[in-house]
């Protein structure tokens, strides 16, 4: 990311904070020359801003309800990180074959669907403490590899540790919370769709979720009910129309905006760099948008 920033408004030691205004510039400079993707953009800006924040501090949310009205540099690459597609391979320690937790789609849509929530006005809440899993394998990832002078602490060890520095806040179940419908989610998806639609050009496969997603775009549209985590899901999440080989949602398409911060060519012409690892030279491949989240299924094709 550093690489692509001195064209926005932080530059690349991160010296200037990010607001919600720097924020919808720098996307606003990657969209495709299109009146129509703009406004969309515009229009999902508090939306996506809600994203941006919520990912920026978690998993160390502390309320959910009171987000930052300005984001560090670091903290801006920890949320385009998580929200590019990249959620399966954040917390892998890759010097260490100790087990990790896996994040499914299922638990990838529930953070999502936390971004927007609030808790259910109709019903008494009940709280829980954020779990552990999280915070224990950041912990495992960045921990130092020093084989010889310093032992690696495996996941049982790194618990009492996550614990001391995680959220002390209780958190509302799941259950608790609802979004509304009219709020964040219909501008969310307007955009999103409208972006699958442009990138179709260069990745026929997603076809079915710009279907999919569009009987969601109508259905919202339609609601006037408090959206559920069990309607969100059903609604946004596993397309039972994909081929079984890629299990998408609309995280594929949030993954294709926030892929802008990482590519800036993506939506104009269709191209992804693949940086690596330090020191391993550049490539680029043509977009396969299922494969934002799938590292390694690449099969656009290098260019």
């Amino acid at each position: 990311m550093t690489k692509i920033f001195p064209y926005s408004k932080a530059n690349v030691l991160g010296t200037e904070n990010w607001d919600v205004h720097s924020f919808e510039s720098f996307l606003l400079m990657r969209m495709p020359p299109d009146v129509k993707c703009r406004a969309h953009l515009v229009a999902a800006i508090p939306s996506l801003w809600m994203l941006t924040t919520y990912f920026a501090q978690w998993p160390f949310i502390r309320s959910a309800s009171n987000m930052p009205t300005t984001l560090t540099f670091p903290a801006l690459v920890r949320a385009v990180a998580f929200l590019s597609g990249r959620h399966s391979t954040l917390f892998v320690n890759w010097d260490e074959e100790d087990a990790h937790v896996v994040r499914t789609d299922q638990l990838v849509l529930e953070y999502i669907f936390r971004a927007f929530a609030t808790v259910r006005s109709t019903e008494e809440e009940t709280a829980t403490y954020p779990p552990l899993n999280d915070v224990i394998d950041i912990l495992n990832t960045v921990q130092p590899v020093e084989k010889i002078l310093t032992p690696i602490l495996d996941r049982a060890k790194l618990a009492p540790i996550a614990a001391r520095i995680s959220s002390t806040v209780a958190i509302p179940e799941v259950s608790d919370l609802v979004i509304s419908s009219s709020g964040a989610l219909v501008p969310l998806l307007d955009l999103c769709v409208l972006l699958l639609q442009h990138a179709i050009k260069f990745d026929e496969e997603i076809t079915t979720l710009i279907e999919y997603l569009e009987v969601a775009q109508f259905k919202l549209r339609n609601n006037t009910a408090e959206v559920s985590f069990e309607v969100f899901t059903e609604w946004l999440g596993k397309n039972p129309n994909q081929h079984p080989f890629f299990d998408s949602d609309v995280y594929d398409a949030i993954a294709l905006l926030f892929n802008t911060f990482l590519n800036l060519e993506i939506l104009t012409d269709g191209v992804m760099t693949h940086f690596g690892s330090p020191g391993e030279k550049e490539r680029k491949h043509m977009l396969v948008v299922f494969a934002l989240r799938r590292p390694g299924h690449t099969h656009g094709g290098w260019l």
